[in-house]
């Protein structure tokens, strides 16, 4: 009978393989697994910006003045949970960029030309707690995205060419307390997009094709430190959404169809470093937003290709393809504007199919941390540096059933040899004990010197 320490190992062993089989994600390409689409209960038709806080996701719909809230909490079946319309006291008309801090959502909206802020404690029942509108001493006509640190919230206006600050310490009562329009050395005419470090305000500008830095360690006194405009290096023509980490900026650009890389490690000389332009092999033409995790950035890409293209940029003098996916009859990626991401997941805005498309961005990854990515490992899930694969079917010994078995059997073969040399070695036992009884201890003669 079979030892039953060999029927446990090869019960482990099939276990093992069935989980082999079932696989993993493709670490390379970005893999739809969840989506949502306007209804007549929600506010997603013409969704722009897209911000991710716990299980949910806050999104605006520029073509229905609102904002949506979804409930991701499994990015497999997002869940329409509230939604708030424009009306006569709210500032949501094409609302565009927004952010949420706490227990408050701000949104830009460029045709009230103003900010609304909700209060999103119950995000089933999104309501309306104050508003600001443009006047003559702000900068909010045209009102496009807006960031918040702090007491303050700070406002990119198209149309006034320039960056509005307000005190939203009182979010009933959000009131201005600085401003700055474009002048002869700065680069805000257009003011579209706007990301906020320490003391310094890094804003991209569409008309100015270019990237300001703003010094704005006292609110009530923004001052331009530094600004980079577009040349034959760059890809700063028509510049849109911008993210930062670290000494590095990450900009889009609808005009030349890439995405630039900055160093600020010096705000008042922001210097080209990379670029990546669109090629047969990306997918960057009509880049949009961005969102930068790590050492990879996340494109989202509504032009001619409509879809994500995932950057490496562990090198951020030469970032390179890593990976992409583009709209098909099964995605909602067609005029893709923004993206958020969060763990494994991103989470995608459609202007034109007016929904979320949630994609799988859980690689490039090393399941089983034997320095060899999951995508060129013959077994990703053990580890098995060597890669030695015996029968040359390009499955790793070390997952290999048929090698598994094979040595399984070997083995049982070894305890069977063992098992006939326990019996024999008892047999002789035995038979020395009858031997000795027989014919008493053994004399051996005395040696002599």
């Amino acid at each position: 009978m079979m030892n039953r320490k060999l029927i446990c190992l090869i019960a482990m062993v099939l276990l093992i393989q069935a989980n082999i089989m079932a696989g993993t994600a493709n670490g390379q390409n970005p893999i739809p697994v969840g989506f949502f689409t306007d209804d007549a209960t929600t506010a997603l038709e013409g969704a722009q910006s897209i911000v991710v806080v716990g299980n949910f996701a806050y999104v605006t719909g520029q073509g229905d003045d609102g904002v949506e809230i979804l409930n991701i909490s499994d990015p497999t079946n997002p869940m329409h949970v509230g939604a708030i319309f424009d009306d006569a006291t709210t500032a949501l008309a094409g609302a565009q960029g927004i952010t949420v801090v706490g227990n408050f959502a701000y949104v830009a909206a460029p045709n009230d030309n103003g900010v609304e802020i909700l209060d999103v404690s119950d995000p089933t029942n999104p309501t309306h707690v104050g508003a600001i509108t443009d006047d003559g001493t702000t900068a909010l006509d045209g009102a496009r995205n807006i960031a918040v640190a702090g007491d303050f919230a700070y406002v990119t206006a198209s149309t006034d060419s320039g960056v509005e600050i307000l005190n939203i310490s009182d979010p009933t009562n959000p009131m201005h307390v600085g401003v700055i329009f474009d002048g002869g050395t700065t680069a805000l005419a257009g003011a579209w997009d706007i990301a906020i470090v320490g003391n310094f305000a890094y804003v991209t500008a569409q008309f100015d094709n270019g990237v300001e830095i703003l010094n704005i360690s006292d609110p009530t006194n923004p001052t331009h430190v530094g600004a980079i405009f577009d040349d034959a290096m760059t890809a700063l023509f028509k510049p849109l959404d911008i993210a930062v980490a670290g000494n590095f900026a990450y900009i889009t650009s609808d005009g030349d169809t890439g995405v630039e890389v900055l160093d600020i490690s010096d705000p008042t000389n922001p210097t080209h470093v990379g670029v990546i332009f669109d090629s047969g092999g990306t997918v960057l033409d009509g880049a949009f937003g961005i969102f930068v995790v790590g050492n990879f950035a996340y494109v989202a890409t509504g032009g001619v290709e409509d879809g994500v293209e995932v950057l490496d940029i562990s090198d951020p003098s030469n970032p390179t393809h890593a990976g992409a996916i583009l709209d098909d009859g099964s995605t909602i990626l067609d005029a893709a504007h923004d993206i958020a991401v969060v763990g494994d997941f991103a989470f995608v805005t459609s202007h034109t199919e007016h929904g979320v498309q949630v994609l799988d961005i859980s690689g490039p990854k090393d399941s089983d941390n034997d320095g060899i990515l999951d995508s060129e490992d013959n077994c990703p899930t053990v580890p098995n540096a060597d890669q030695t694969d015996t029968d040359g079917d390009m499955e790793g010994d070390a997952c290999d059933l048929e090698i598994m078995l094979e040595r399984i059997q070997n083995l049982e073969m070894m305890l069977g040899r063992i098992d006939d040399l326990e019996t024999l070695l008892k047999t002789h036992y035995h038979k020395l004990r009858l031997f000795k009884r027989r014919t008493g201890p053994a004399k051996f003669p005395h040696s002599h010197k």
